[in-house]
C-alpha cells in the first residue's frame, strides 16, 4: 500500500476509534468536513502539508509517523533506512550517522529508522571568515533533517549550507553543515548568515542597537576581528537567515 493510501486509511480508522466526526476534525484544523472526507477517500493526501499532518496526529492522539504509515501501533518503524546515532559533541546537535544505507535525495518526508525526516540538498558554502563571494549551488550532498528540528515552521523555509573557514571556531568548524531558517531579520546576539557588499556571504554573530545605523558581524575565533558595517554601507547588507542547527559529521 502506498504511504498516501495508508494515510487515508489510518486517518479514517483512527477518527472512528476516537468517536470523532469529519466535521469535528475539520473544525479543529480549519478545513471543511468535505476536505476530511476527500482525504479519507485517498484524494489529495499526497499534498497535505506537514504542519497539517502534525495537527491531525495531535487531534487523533497518535504520532505523525504512525499516521503516515511509517510506524505501527507499537511505534515500530515499517520503513527502516538506517539507525540513528544521537551522540553529541561539545553539546551541539550532531549529524545522524547512516549505517548500512546511503543518503538518499528525495522530495518530501520519509522515515530514517523511527525518525521522520526530510532530505535537504547542501547548497554551496558560507564563509566563517570575511571576503568570500556567496555561492549557491548544489554540492551533491544531502542532509536528513529530523521533523522535530523543524516543528512549528514551514519546512520549505529551511536550507542547509556548508561552513568554510575557521573564524567561528570552535563553535563552527570548516566542513560543518548548518541548518538555516530563511528570514530577513534576526535579534541582536543571533548567529546568522549575512550578505554584505551585495555579494559576500558570511556566518557570524550579529550585534546591533535599534535606532542606530550600524551592525557588527562578530567572529568566535579571537584571531579574527569584528567587522562593523554602518551608515550607507548598510544598504548593501542583509540577513539571509538564522542558523538553527549545527550538523557535524561523526568521525
Amino acid at each position: 500500500m502506498r504511504d498516501t493510501d495508508l494515510l487515508a486509511a489510518r486517518l479514517k480508522a483512527t477518527r472512528l476509534e476516537r468517536n470523532l466526526t469529519q466535521e469535528e476534525v475539520g473544525n479543529k484544523i480549519g478545513v471543511h468536513k468535505s476536505t476530511i472526507m476527500r482525504w479519507e477517500n485517498g484524494e489529495g493526501t499526497g499534498r497535505i502539508k506537514l504542519p497539517v499532518i502534525e495537527a491531525l496526529a495531535s487531534i487523533l492522539d497518535v504520532t505523525p509517523a504512525y499516521l503516515m504509515g511509517w510506524e505501527d501501533e507499537n511505534g515500530t518503524a515499517d520503513l527502516v533506512l538506517g539507525e540513528v546515532d544521537h551522540s553529541k559533541r561539545t553539546g551541539a546537535p550532531v549529524d545522524t550517522e547512516l549505517k548500512n544505507a546511503e543518503r538518499i535525495a528525495t522530495e518530501g518526508w520519509h522515515a530514517l529508522g523511527s525518525v521522520a525526516c526530510r532530505s535537504y540538498p547542501v547548497i554551496g558554502e558560507v564563509a566563517a571568515g570575511f571576503g568570500s563571494e556567496a555561492v549557491e549551488e548544489e554540492t551533491g550532498d544531502y542532509e536528513q533533517i529530523p521533523l522535530e528540528w523543524l516543528r512549528g515552521h514551514n519546512p520549505d523555509n529551511f536550507f542547509v549550507l556548508r561552513v568554510k573557514g575557521d573564524s567561528m571556531y570552535p563553535d563552527f568548524q570548516d566542513g560543518d553543515h548548518v541548518l538555516v531558517h530563511r528570514q530577513n531579520s534576526v535579534d541582536s546576539g543571533t548567529v546568522a548568515v549575512m550578505l554584505y557588499d551585495s555579494e559576500i556571504a558570511t556566518l557570524k554573530k550579529v550585534r546591533y542597537k535599534k535606532g542606530e545605523d550600524w551592525v557588527e558581524l562578530i567572529p568566535r575565533n579571537p584571531e579574527y576581528q569584528t567587522k562593523r558595517i554602518e551608515n550607507w554601507d548598510l544598504n548593501e547588507c542583509r540577513v539571509l537567515g538564522e542558523v538553527r542547527r549545527l550538523i557535524r559529521a561523526i568521525k
